[in-house]
């Protein structure tokens, strides 16, 4: 989906590694997210032990590790400073994801954060208004069972895949 965005406006396309930690019972409920160098946890957080997030945190950022060396300089360390970034996602649900990427960016002092996004319930754009510039959602469902429910297909890439769009 960037990869479309950033060719059709003629922007560079950049990575950042973010995801979510999933609750041990629902995987698909963040409780928190990690980037490489901070771990947010949201209010689903609350009674899951701490050895389980710590576990977790330490997994993701080992792939992160790996799939930064599948890419090319540029798309891992994109530099944007003083630049309007695009941050776009495939969906936002609980925004805990989202929120941890716009911390994270904030750190390299960009000019605009503009978010863009398909699918995001409504309770959480107001979260991602307070934090970004703009927020551009084309579906605020009332009802949000989960991101893969508003795709008819919605496969994972690989590291490998990914690497193709630089």
């Amino acid at each position: 989906m960037a990869y479309e965005i950033a060719k059709a406006l003629a922007w560079p396309l950049g990575t950042i590694w973010i995801k979510k930690i999933g609750h041990p019972h629902n995987p698909e409920l963040a409780i928190g997210a990690v980037s490489m160098d901070d771990v947010e946890l949201n209010e689903y957080a609350g009674p899951i032990a701490r050895d389980y997030i710590d576990e977790k945190v330490k997994q993701i950022r080992s792939a992160f590790i790996r799939q930064q060396q599948a890419l090319p300089e540029n798309a891992r360390n994109p530099n944007v400073t003083d630049q309007h970034v695009l941050l776009v996602d495939d969906g936002v649900a609980t925004g805990s994801t989202m929120l941890t990427a716009i911390r994270f960016l904030r750190k390299k002092n960009p000019a605009r954060i503009i978010i863009a996004t398909p699918v995001a319930p409504h309770r959480v754009i107001n979260k991602l208004e307070d934090m970004a510039a703009e927020v551009v959602v084309l579906h605020q469902p009332s009802y949000f069972p989960g991101i893969s429910a508003f795709y008819d297909e919605f496969p994972q890439l690989s590291d490998e895949d990914a690497a193709g769009y630089f």
